[in-house]
């Protein structure tokens, strides 16, 4: 589901979780049996995924992202404004306490972080546009659009750097 198409659908409240039912069972019955605790503590979901990998349920024919549901039935509503960063890089774990609400840009680098070390951004940094940022993306197997923007500084930022703008 895009950030667009997410932002637009209302999750239900959990109260609306509890007392909403599907063949005798209310949905927080049926979203506390589909998925399993996995030893590393990440909560396996084990229906439906979506192409991306995230687990999905659906609720009056309105699928909704199951993390964000077991986030509302165990901590309360979804903070207005941030989407949830998956701190375990599971997408298909619906673990509540795996989840932190983050700005979009700060998923999005994070994001990136999982691919390259900061050791390879100070490298992609000093070697700069010279280098070609086509070949580096080759080199680091990330898009050529993510060196770009390391390179022109658009994240990755050093945060002495962001202090100061």
């Amino acid at each position: 589901m895009s950030r667009k198409s997410q932002a637009m659908v209302r999750y239900p409240t959990r109260d609306e979780l509890l007392i909403c039912r599907n063949k005798g069972l209310s949905t927080a019955d049926r979203i506390r049996a589909s998925y399993v605790v996995e030893a590393n503590g990440c909560w396996r979901w084990t229906r439906g995924l979506t192409g991306s990998g995230y687990g999905h349920v659906s609720i009056q024919s309105i699928y909704y992202q199951a993390h964000l549901l077991t986030y509302i039935l165990r901590v309360g509503p979804i903070p207005t404004g941030l989407e949830p960063d998956h701190l375990c890089r599971n997408r298909w774990c619906v673990n509540p306490d795996h989840l932190e609400f983050v700005t979009h840009a700060v998923n999005v680098q994070r994001g990136i972080r999982s691919v390259l070390s900061p050791e390879q951004v100070a490298e992609i940094k000093r070697r700069g546009k010279r280098a070609g940022v086509r070949a580096m993306a080759r080199e680091y197997g990330v898009n050529h659009a993510t060196i770009s923007r390391i390179v022109n500084g658009l994240i990755w930022v050093d945060e002495r750097q962001a202090v100061a703008a």
